[in-house]
C-alpha cells in the first residue's frame, strides 16, 4: 500500500506542475510586459513545437503517409497485406518521432539556444549512462541487489 500511496503522490504532484505550466504559458502569451530575450525564447520553444509536434494528429492512428489514408482494394491480398502494413508501420514510426522530439522541447523550455540543444542532451544522456552503469555493476557484481534494501 505504502508504494500505492508514493505513485498516486508523484502523479499529482507531476500534474499540478503541468496544470501550472499550462496556466502560467497561457498568461504568457497575452503578456506585452516581456523583454525581448524571453519573447526570442518563446517564439523559438513555439516554433520548435510548431515544426515537430502536432498533438492533433502526432497520435492519430487513422493518418499514414504512405497512400493518404487511402484503400488497397485493386490489389491482390498479399500486396494488400503489406502496403496496409508498411501504411501501418509508417504511422507508428511517426508517433515515435513525436514523442523522441519531446525532450528537446523540455530543454529548449529551459531557456538554452538552439545551436547548444546537442551539448546539453550529450551530457544528459552520459550522467544518465553513468547511473544506469553504477546501477549494472551493483547488480552483477554487488550479489544481486541493486540497492541495500
Amino acid at each position: 500500500m505504502k508504494s500505492l500511496y508514493s505513485i498516486f503522490v508523484v502523479l499529482m504532484i507531476a500534474i499540478t506542475i503541468m496544470w501550472t505550466m499550462s496556466n502560467i504559458g497561457t498568461e504568457v502569451v497575452n503578456n506585452s510586459n516581456l523583454d525581448s530575450e524571453s519573447v526570442t525564447l518563446i517564439v523559438s520553444v513555439s516554433n520548435e513545437l510548431n515544426d515537430n509536434f502536432n498533438p492533433n494528429s502526432s497520435f492519430d492512428a487513422a493518418t499514414s503517409r504512405l497512400a493518404g489514408n487511402g484503400s488497397f482494394d485493386d490489389e491482390d491480398v498479399f500486396a494488400r497485406e503489406f502496403l496496409e502494413g508498411k501504411s501501418e508501420g509508417e504511422t507508428q514510426k511517426q508517433r515515435i518521432v513525436s514523442i523522441s522530439k519531446l525532450p528537446d522541447l523540455m530543454i529548449l523550455s529551459l531557456g538554452v539556444p538552439e545551436e547548444d540543444l546537442n551539448i546539453y542532451k550529450v551530457i544528459i544522456v552520459l550522467f544518465i549512462s553513468v547511473i544506469l552503469a553504477f546501477a549494472a555493476y551493483r547488480a552483477i557484481f554487488g550479489g544481486g541487489k541493486v540497492t541495500d534494501n
